[in-house]
């Protein structure tokens, strides 16, 4: 999840210390019934498999874009660095990743 404009994992975070934060899950990069453009760019990749990983990459891919609007591909891997995938789609992942910088993300 992306608080404070920095992706922390759900998974080690205390709710207690999120207090008074400001929280985007991947539920919330949506807008209305429009997908996120880094949303859009995992579904036309084919970046996702089972799901259980999605919405940890999703959103470390959109804190990174808005960041860093044209990212390197290292700096794609060091963003993505600690979300694992047993489906193995890292490279369809980086490559979402990469096309949406080229097309630029606006919202955030």
């Amino acid at each position: 999840m992306i608080v404070d404009g920095r992706t922390i994992y759900a998974c080690s975070t205390l709710a207690i210390e999120m207090q008074g934060k400001k929280i985007r899950t991947v539920d919330g990069l949506t807008q209305g019934t429009v997908l996120h453009p880094v949303q859009q760019a995992f579904y036309d990749h084919d970046g996702l498999m089972c799901g259980f990983c999605t919405p940890g990459f999703v959103t470390a891919a959109a804190a990174l874009l808005e960041k860093h609007p044209n990212p390197t591909p290292e700096q794609a891997r060091r963003a993505l660095d600690g979300n694992i995938c047993r489906c193995g789609t890292y490279v369809r992942v980086l490559e979402a990743t990469l096309n949406t910088g080229k097309k630029g993300v606006t919202r955030g």
